[in-house]
């Protein structure tokens, strides 16, 4: 007994149509092509030979060394199975895409971090230099001060030195005389 099965093909043909294909079986040949399907599924191979492999596996095979059931995420780049920690990883030693885009989420929030440090640290020695200038100025306009009270000193200490350098005339006071004269009892 003979069995026709169409298989359509992704090519579309000039008029937009798919093209099929009609196989003629044998009802042996289909029995065979069922069994096939039944018995076999799409696993992924993965070992020291191959990293990474689709393959036709028994349903039995699938989950032992060295067919893994599921794929890798499309994300790894160059996927082989850990067959210890029982997961995809990349072999050529890179990360993963989500890890790389990952990681450079963290340096760009770092850098950003890092310039608003510099920004604070920036406005901070704009604050010091400011506070040194103002300072700076008042220690000038304390050294103008003590340089004009250094000037008065040195005026009045001049005008002290004339005043005792300058000839005294002994003062006499006559009503001491007096009363010394009174107090001994006119005896001198």
């Amino acid at each position: 007994m003979s069995t026709q099965t169409e298989i359509p093909e992704s090519v579309s043909a000039v008029t937009g149509k798919p093209k099929s294909v009609k196989l003629e079986l044998s009802e042996e040949e289909a029995d065979m092509i069922q069994t096939l399907l039944n018995d076999y599924v799409l696993a992924y191979r993965s070992d020291r030979s191959v990293d990474y492999k689709p393959e036709p596996v028994p349903r039995e095979k699938v989950g032992q060394y060295p067919y893994v059931a599921t794929a890798p995420a499309p994300e790894i780049i160059n996927p082989s199975y850990d067959w210890i920690n029982k997961k995809w990883y990349s072999k050529n030693g890179t990360q993963s895409l989500p890890v790389i885009a990952e990681n450079v989420a963290d340096l760009s929030r770092k850098s950003a971090e890092q310039d608003q440090v510099a920004l604070a640290n920036g406005q901070q020695t704009q604050m010091i230099t400011q506070q040194l200038g103002v300072q700076t100025k008042q220690s000038q306009e304390i050294l103008q001060v003590m340089g004009q009270l250094q000037k008065a000193v040195a005026i009045l200490a001049n005008g002290n030195q004339a005043q005792t350098t300058a000839p005294t005339q002994p003062t006499t006071d006559n009503k001491q005389t007096s009363n010394a004269e009174t107090t001994n009892g006119g005896k001198n």
